[in-house]
């Protein structure tokens, strides 16, 4: 199978597709980095905060406090302390409530250690 192609096709193709791309370009804002790219601001690392708490609980859910208002937190280390020896529930918790961010223990009869980071963009 052989195509035949005459160079003013070709070239008609080429045309079509340069002023095709040149218009979308141009439509979604041209070369502008902040808006096609990423701009400095925008490689930025974020700010990290590390947060640790720890209680000993007797069988309830207990609020240890806001950490602020940050872009997310999430749990990075979890220790728990069977203290009674029965194997009932423990753990930590860091939440999102209305734009603050709380930090929680629940145990029953043991005692939970937590640590969280916290990210700002």
């Amino acid at each position: 199978m052989q195509i035949n192609i005459e160079k003013r096709h070709l070239l008609l193709v080429l045309g079509a597709l340069c002023l095709l791309t040149g218009t979308l370009v141009y439509a979604y804002g041209g070369s502008s980095p902040s808006v096609v790219g990423h701009s400095s601001g925008e490689l930025q690392p974020p700010t990290v905060t590390t947060y640790e708490w720890s209680a000993s609980t007797g069988g309830e859910y207990r609020n240890m406090g806001s950490v602020g208002s940050h872009d997310a937190c999430f749990l990075t280390k979890v220790r728990l302390h069977d203290d009674d020896h029965d194997s009932r529930l423990q753990g930590c918790e860091i939440h999102n409530s209305g734009g603050e961010w709380i930090k929680y223990v629940e145990g029953h009869g043991g005692t939970s250690y937590c640590k969280a980071i916290c990210l700002n963009w």
